[in-house]
This record gives structure tokens, C-alpha cells and sequence, in this order.
């Protein structure tokens, strides 16, 4: 067992409650977190049988298989927030649409 993993499991958890608290993080933000705490936990306790998994996939080192791991879950939060920011943007163009029009219909009602 490797305390270094589960104390961080445990610390980043402790923020995330924190940060829910303090700053309203948003639920699917949360369950991200958690999520990620969960795994690094996980590392943690089988860290054993992890590195056996690491060696037989061909990896000569632990954390060459962490850094690939933990790289391709961070793309795939980048690329959720990247599909967020997408959305919020089209949002955003189309409300400012809405109000050019509404502000277009009251000049012609006051002319």
C-alpha cells in the first residue's frame, strides 16, 4: 500500500468538499473529482497488482504508465470542457441576438 496515493485521495477529496461549500463547484464538476480521487486511491491500495498490470502491458516503470493514464484522462476533461464552453458560447451569441432584436422592436414601437 502507498500512502503517498492515498493521502492525496484524501486531500484532493477534502477540497472538493470544501470548494463545494465555499465557491458552489458544480455536481458534474464534483463527480469528476471524486472520480479521480477514487483512482488515484485505487493506485494506492493495489499499488501491487497495478505495477504487475504496468509490466505486463510493457511498461518498464510505474509511472511511465501513471503519466500515460492520467494524461489521457485529462485530455478527455479538456475535451469536456472544451464541448461546455462550446455550448455556453452558442448561448451566449444567441441571447445577445435575442436583446439586439428586442431592443430593435422597442425603438420601432417608440418611433
Amino acid at each position: 500500500m502507498n500512502l503517498v496515493y492515498i493521502l492525496l485521495a484524501v486531500i484532493t477529496t477534502l477540497l472538493v468538499i470544501s470548494m463545494l461549500a465555499i465557491f458552489k463547484l458544480r455536481e458534474k464538476y464534483i463527480v469528476a473529482w471524486i472520480g479521480l480521487a477514487l483512482l488515484v486511491f485505487l493506485f494506492g491500495v493495489f499499488f501491487t497488482q497495478i505495477n504487475q498490470i504496468t509490466q505486463m502491458l510493457g511498461f518498464k516503470v510505474y509511472s511511465n504508465f501513471l503519466f500515460l493514464f492520467f494524461g489521457i484522462c485529462m485530455g478527455i476533461l479538456v475535451f469536456q470542457l472544451s464541448l461546455n464552453l462550446s455550448r455556453q458560447e452558442d448561448k451566449i451569441q444567441s441571447l445577445t441576438e435575442e436583446i439586439a432584436l428586442i431592443k430593435l422592436r422597442q425603438l420601432n414601437k417608440d418611433e
